[in-house]
């Protein structure tokens, strides 16, 4: 399971890690900050190959992946974060 599904099972998580991204003094700024790093080499990677605007920076992404979590939990059934995401990535237009 990734991040987004851990974070969309534990309540309360999202705002947790979320916060903790910049909160030096929190017990899971270490794991954020790996995180953050790790999610940083695979951005500039994205970029680099021309499949990410270049002004995206990894903290948004994370950001982004809370906010559908969260946003995904409220969706009545299942799967309503890879929905949102879907949304965020595949763009609201009709094709």
């Amino acid at each position: 399971a990734g991040l987004g599904d851990a974070t969309g099972t534990f309540r309360g998580l999202v705002e947790l890690t979320a916060d903790a991204l910049n909160d030096e003094s929190s017990r899971l700024y270490a794991s954020c900050h790996a995180m953050r790093e790790v999610g940083s080499q695979l951005v500039e990677r994205a970029k680099r190959e021309g499949e990410l605007r270049p002004d995206v920076t990894a903290e948004e992404l994370l950001l982004l992946l809370h906010a559908a979590s969260w946003a995904g939990g409220h969706l009545p059934g299942g799967g309503g974060m890879q929905r949102l995401l879907a949304l965020v990535f595949e763009g609201l237009r009709a094709s």
